[in-house]
């Protein structure tokens, strides 16, 4: 193939490029608009209250905290068994 032969195929692969990107580009921008849509159809209205106690629910800390809290009153419970008579 001679350089005259591919200067056209070069530029018409640079060109479906850029039109590949472009529609890219407009897909992208669509479904960014599109969710941005979406979540202002579905805001949750929140009391005070009410989002401290979603948020002490769905927290990784906060529930580890509290299973760490459950065990405890689970070891003082078997302490305070310990101190109970045994009757055998």
């Amino acid at each position: 193939m001679s350089d005259a032969a591919r200067v056209p195929s070069s530029r018409l692969l640079s060109l479906g490029f850029a039109i590949a990107m472009l529609v890219a580009l407009l897909a992208f921008v669509a479904r960014i608009a599109g969710a941005q849509e979406m979540r202002r159809d579905t805001v949750l209205r929140l009391t005070l209250a009410q989002a401290i106690g979603l948020s002490s629910r769905q927290n990784a800390s906060v529930e580890s905290a509290r299973y760490r809290v459950q065990a405890a009153e689970g070891r003082v419970t078997q302490r305070r068994a310990d101190l109970l008579p045994n009757l055998s």
